[in-house]
């Protein structure tokens, strides 16, 4: 079996220590990285911006836009898009809030929370980037309305379970689930308090695993075609969790879904950099046995960072329904 793997873009030509030499201003990044309050920053750079578009003319904008793939729309037929999005959230509505997320976050959302270099994200301007990764997007909302339900007096274990559609824009560098500069990705988390050992852990992986391999069955009999579809589940090398994952949450998944192959794997690592104690992905071969990864996700400590609870317990993931499109769409070859 043939693995399709996303190939990472060429690297950039353009050498900061080249432009720091011809500007003729050595510390100019100290300058504008410490030096210079946000406001003014912000200030600098959207006068520098307003320059530049002023000499553009509609040619040249024109021009820029045939010239970068960045620009381009999806090669996924919007149709097909908007059917697998239908699908999926009305089966998320049975746990998940469908909401509607802002295309922009935060400066550092994703570097402060995640293992992502920060130059992962385009900066918006005015402490903004665009949402390159709509779990972080999902979770800081979670944090807010958990920090809400405690202030109200609302029970500890009163969970936030989000769902979004969003497409994702980020900068050249490869992962797993992106092919594009811009990708349609279907968001889940779940934030919720620890009320006994693993028993969050349990019952939220099973609900969002659930969730997102009645997605793959119901675009199945819409002629989608799914071929064998595979979960690895990975944790910490822990007896305790071990017996968690193997035991409650594989076999219930296996009764749920015969015809999913389930595999374990104890990783010092967990969740590859990221997840712990749990992590998993989803594999799914098309018509003739390629596979590709089309879901990924896992336990993070984003909403008790954001939060400073201990307690907090968070479960993010998300579904590339792009890549579902593009792959296995009737139809595609």
């Amino acid at each position: 079996m043939t693995v399709v793997s996303p190939q990472p873009p060429p690297p950039s030509e353009v050498r900061l220590t080249d432009v720091v030499r011809a500007t003729g201003v050595p510390d100019l990044i100290e300058i504008l990285a410490d030096r210079l309050s946000e406001p003014e920053l912000v200030a600098v750079l959207r006068d520098a911006y307003r320059r530049r578009a002023g000499r553009m003319t509609a040619p040249n904008v024109l021009a820029h836009y045939q010239r970068r793939a960045f620009f381009h729309p999806s090669p996924t037929a919007a149709s097909i898009l908007a059917r697998i999005d239908r699908i999926a959230i009305s089966i998320a509505a049975a746990q998940f809030e469908a909401v509607e997320l802002a295309p922009i976050c935060p400066a550092a959302a994703a570097s402060a929370l995640t293992p992502v270099d920060s130059g992962a994200a385009w900066g918006a301007g005015g402490g903004c980037e665009v949402v390159s990764d709509c779990r972080t997007a999902l979770a800081l909302e979670a944090a807010v309305r958990r920090r809400e339900l405690l202030l109200e007096g609302s029970t500890a274990e009163q969970g936030v379970q989000l769902c979004a559609s969003h497409r994702e824009l980020h900068a050249p560098f490869s992962a797993p689930l992106r092919r594009e500069y811009h990708h349609r990705v279907l968001g889940l988390c779940h934030a919720g308090n620890q009320a006994r050992q693993y028993q969050f852990e349990i019952t939220a992986l099973i609900e969002q695993l659930s969730m997102q391999l009645l997605l793959l069955e119901s675009l199945r009999t819409e002629g989608f075609r799914i071929g064998l579809v595979t979960v690895m589940l990975y944790h910490e090398p822990d007896p305790n969790l071990e017996r968690v994952v193997r035991g409650e949450i594989a076999s219930s998944l296996s009764a749920a879904f015969p015809e999913v192959r389930l595999l374990t794997e104890s990783e010092r690592r967990a969740g590859r950099g990221s997840f712990a104690p749990i992590g998993f992905t989803i594999v799914a071969e098309d018509q003739i046995e390629v596979e590709h990864t089309i879901g990924m996700g896992g336990f993070t400590d984003w909403t008790r960072r954001l939060l400073g609870r201990a307690e907090e317990r968070l479960l993010v993931s998300q579904i590339a329904t792009e890549r579902i499109g593009e792959a296995f769409a009737p139809g595609s070859s």
